[in-house]
């Protein structure tokens, strides 16, 4: 259980559905499971009506609070069994704690693969096209000798699509660029050999 760390709001929140009647922490908990594996949209709170009858800043407390729980669990993969006495803590009955457990035990791989999923990455840099256009004259016949570089990036997302980005640059922001680029190379190089 060390690798979970819950604020004290979140840890007040936890006590507060310890407080509830079964009726409403069942309603909240299953709603709860429900938001976040996106089956239903949170307004599926509004339309329960033993969890109506709690005050409405206690339920928003007690739902954010078990949102929480139920993400840093999935997210550090807990285990039920580890999980119960973070529960015995916050004053969950025995019942309530079988039923949160067993609830988040049938869903705990479709929690995780969610998580995966949702998760922010950079595209990566997968080739590199460039191209050199000399520019002679312009629009008003006047002699203008400048080179421009059309640079492509070739880029793949995390679900495997393939983007082109491109931008034009002069030589001396092109060398900037790659001066930046080997500084970085660098920087990684002295990390990874650090560890």
């Amino acid at each position: 259980m060390a690798s979970l760390e819950l604020s004290p709001d979140v840890l007040h929140g936890l006590s507060l559905c310890g407080d509830m009647n079964d009726g409403a922490f069942a309603e909240l908990s299953a709603a709860t499971f429900s938001i976040l594996l996106k089956e239903v949209t949170e307004e599926a709170l509004d339309a329960t009506k033993k969890l109506s009858a709690v005050d409405r800043a206690v339920a928003k407390q007690a739902y954010s609070a078990l949102c929480t729980l139920v993400l840093e669990m999935a997210k550090h993969n807990v285990d039920a069994a580890s999980a119960a006495d973070l529960l015995e803590d916050c004053k969950f009955s025995t019942g309530k704690s079988k039923s949160f457990l067993g609830a988040y035990t049938e869903r705990r791989a479709r929690l995780r693969q969610m998580l995966g999923s949702s998760s922010f990455s950079y595209p990566h840099v997968t080739n590199v096209d460039w191209r050199l256009d000399y520019y002679i004259k312009n629009n008003h016949v006047q002699r203008v000798d400048l080179a421009n570089y059309l640079i492509t990036l070739k880029t793949e997302e995390s679900g495997g699509a393939q983007r082109d980005v491109q931008f034009t640059c002069t030589l001396e922001q092109l060398q900037d660029l790659v001066n930046h680029l080997k500084e970085v190379s660098k920087q990684i190089q002295t990390m990874s050999s650090a560890s």
